[in-house]
């Protein structure tokens, strides 16, 4: 396309801007963040997710998942547009991306792998 960068990024449809009312509250959450150490990988994660959570332009949470089985979309009556859940399995997408996000940062911000397991 024309644009480069975040621009282009949101003029593609692959970012979203979040509202500038939501911005403080973002802050916040990153604000809480400390230098990343072993010790405080998961404390400064789930900081992050606070922030992300903060964010959110479409205000779901994991609030509105709660009434959701965890074998829906799986087997019998499988539910195509259902994308809570990896394909063929029982996990949930937020969990595989949460423990993903987790292993790397481990990995290749602290060069302890063993920290993402």
């Amino acid at each position: 396309g024309d644009y480069q960068g975040m621009d282009g990024e949101v003029r593609e449809g692959r970012m979203i801007p979040i509202s500038p009312e939501k911005i403080p509250e973002v802050f916040d959450a990153l604000k809480q963040q400390k230098t990343l150490t072993k010790l405080n990988l998961i404390n400064n994660l789930s900081h992050a997710k606070t922030a992300w959570a903060a964010g959110d332009n479409e205000q779901k949470g994991k609030s509105d998942l709660q009434d959701i089985p965890v074998t829906d979309g799986i087997g019998e009556g499988f539910d195509e547009d259902n994308d809570l859940l990896v394909f063929k399995s029982d996990v949930e997408v937020e969990v595989l991306s949460d423990d993903a996000l987790r292993s790397w940062v481990a990995t290749f911000l602290l060069g302890a792998p063993t920290l993402g397991a």
